[in-house]
C-alpha cells in the first residue's frame, strides 16, 4: 500500500499524515507516512514521503581523515526493510542531498583519494551525488562546475577554501537508496567546514501520462505547456505532437530550450532513458526513422517526402 492507494480506494484528496502497510500481506508492521496529494486532481503527482531525524542542515568541522565525520539516518517509524519495501513497488523514488562546503572536498576525481561520500542500501558506499549518473564519481553539476585548474566535477573539489559553494540535486536510482548515513571529511583545518541538507524520501507509484498535443501542418512551431518563467513542466508527462509535411517541403526540427545538463541522472528513471522522440515515417514507402536522445537533443531534417513526424517530449524532471 501506498498514498496512491489511498488515493485511488479511499478516494482521500487531503495531504497529511496516514499509516500505510508497505508490504500488503507481508511480516512488516503498519508505519505513518506522509501523502502528498495531488493539487491538479492527477495521482501521476501523488507523493508517499518517508521523513527522518537529519532533515535540517548539519554544520561539520574538526574531521580531516577520509570519512571520519558520519551521521546514520534515523527513519521516521520505518525501517531499512520498510523504505526497501516502499521503493520497489513504486513506480519511482528520490531523494534530495546537499554538501556546502569551504575547502571541503569529495575528491570523486582522485579515486585514491576520496574524503566523502554517502551510504545506500545494504550499507554500500556510494561514490556520485545528487543530480549525476549512477556510479559517475561526479556531482550533477558537471560537466559545468566551478572553474578551476583541477579535473573537478564538483564544485566542492575546487577547493575553494575563500567562500561557500555547494552541490545539491536529487539521487533518482531507486536501486540506491534509501541514504542510510552520510560520510565527510577534508573539514580539518581552520579555513575548513562543510553543512549537509538531506530531505525525505519520496515516492511516486504510477508511471508517465500520455497526453496528445494535437496535429500540426508543417512549418510549425510550438512549446511544451508548462514550460515558461525557467520552469520545466510538470514531472512525468509525456507530450506527444504529430505534424504533416507535404511533399516538396522541408522541416528541420530544433529544441533550443532543452536540458542536457543533468540527462544523466534520468538513465536510473523508469522510461526516462529517451526523454525526446522523434518519429518520422515516409508516406509512400511507410519508412520509420526514430531518433532519440543520446548526449545531444535529437535533431531531424526531412527530405522532401511527404512525411508525418511524431514527437514526444518525456517530463523526466522530478518535484
Amino acid at each position: 500500500m501506498n498514498c496512491h492507494d489511498l488515493w485511488n480506494y479511499r478516494n482521500i484528496r487531503h495531504s497529511g499524515s496516514y499509516q500505510i502497510d508497505v508490504d500488503g500481506d507481508g511480516p512488516l508492521s503498519p508505519i505513518w507516512v506522509s501523502c502528498e496529494m495531488a493539487e491538479d486532481d492527477d495521482p501521476h503527482h501523488v507523493m508517499t514521503v518517508i521523513h527522518h531525524d537529519s532533515e535540517d542542515p548539519v554544520h561539520v568541522r574538526h574531521y580531516e581523515s577520509a570519512g571520519s565525520y558520519f551521521r546514520n539516518i534515523t527513519y521516521n517509524g520505518a525501517t531499512e526493510e520498510h523504505l526497501i519495501a516502499l521503493i520497489n513497488s513504486s513506480f519511482s523514488c528520490q531523494q534530495y542531498i546537499k554538501w556546502a562546503c569551504k575547502g571541503s572536498m569529495f575528491g570523486f576525481w582522485y579515486p585514491d583519494a576520496i574524503d566523502s561520500w554517502w551510504v545506500g542500501r545494504n550499507w554500500t558506499n556510494q561514490y556520485y551525488w545528487g543530480g549525476a549518473e549512477t556510479d559517475s564519481g561526479s556531482c550533477g553539476c558537471h560537466p559545468y562546475c566551478y572553474p578551476t585548474t583541477r579535473n573537478s566535477t564538483c564544485n566542492c573539489d575546487s577547493n575553494e577554501k575563500l567562500k561557500w559553494l555547494d552541490d545539491s540535486g536529487l539521487l533518482l536510482d531507486s536501486n540506491r537508496l534509501p541514504v542510510l548515513q552520510l560520510r565527510f571529511g577534508d573539514t580539518g583545518e581552520s579555513n575548513e567546514a562543510g553543512e549537509h541538507t538531506l530531505g525525505p524520501v519520496k515516492c511516486r507509484a504510477t508511471g508517465h501520462k500520455d497526453i496528445f498535443e494535437g496535429g500540426f501542418k508543417a512549418p510549425c512551431k510550438f512549446v511544451t505547456p508548462g514550460y515558461k518563467d525557467n520552469k520545466y513542466p510538470a514531472p512525468f508527462l509525456r507530450h506527444t505532437w504529430t505534424i504533416e509535411i507535404s511533399e516538396g517541403q522541408y522541416m528541420e526540427l530544433v529544441f533550443p530550450e532543452y536540458d542536457v545538463v543533468h540527462y544523466g541522472a534520468y538513465n536510473n528513471v523508469s522510461g526516462c532513458r529517451n526523454v525526446v522522440t522523434v518519429q518520422a515515417q515516409k508516406t509512400n514507402t511507410n519508412e520509420i526513422v526514430t531518433l532519440t536522445r543520446q548526449k545531444t537533443p535529437p535533431y531531424y531534417a526531412s527530405d522532401g517526402s511527404e512525411i508525418t513526424v511524431n514527437i514526444t517530449l518525456t517530463t523526466c524532471n522530478q518535484d
